[in-house]
């Protein structure tokens, strides 16, 4: 509805205060899913020095933006293997659902070996909602890492066992949105 929010009724600054914020919490977000353990921030920042670079001193839209993102599309956001971040854009950026997360997991050890068995579900959202859900360990020492991303699409449940390997310190606990890496309900 974009400047029509702002009325009267609902106030003159409703607009700026629903969009800003989102804004920056969508490049954070975007942020966070292009870093990895071994890229660090390097992909993201190549395609935001890309997309300052492509409009220093241009109007800009959201698909303009989109398209340079896309075009540094690293291969684990590819989900639907046509180099697009649709599912992303479509369900955070233009739509509204707000997904609940739900996680829990039990540990094992088997020598030096430690595996995790957890089930994560996501719900309120439709059965085309798609998000990859960062999951994080909480070890003993206090260090929070991620282990990886879990692939949702629509309010159902995933349950798997991961072999975490030798690990130096004690795991405490898998987390889910540690780093608020995706607009939840919670």
């Amino acid at each position: 509805m974009g400047m029509r929010v702002s009325s009267s009724r609902s106030g003159g600054g409703v607009y700026q205060s629903l969009i800003y914020p989102k804004g920056a919490y969508i490049l954070h977000m975007l942020q966070m899913l292009y870093w990895t353990p071994q890229y660090k921030n390097e992909p993201f920042k190549k395609a935001m020095h890309d997309f300052i670079d492509t409009y220093r001193d241009k109007a800009a839209t959201t698909e303009d933006f989109k398209a340079v993102m896309e075009k540094k599309l690293p291969p684990w956001l590819n989900l639907d293997g046509n180099k697009s971040l649709d599912w992303f854009f479509n369900d955070y950026v233009y739509g509204t659902e707000v997904p609940s997360y739900t996680l829990t997991s039990q540990f094992e050890k088997k020598g030096d070996e430690t595996t995790v068995h957890l089930k994560l579900a996501q719900s309120g959202v439709s059965e085309d909602f798609t998000m990859l859900v960062p999951v994080y360990l909480e070890l003993e020492d206090k260090r929070v890492v991620l282990v990886g991303r879990a692939r949702m699409k629509g309010p159902h449940e995933l349950e798997q066992t991961l072999n975490l390997g030798k690990l130096g310190t004690a795991p405490k606990r898998l987390l889910v949105n540690y780093y608020y890496d995706v607009v939840s309900a919670n």
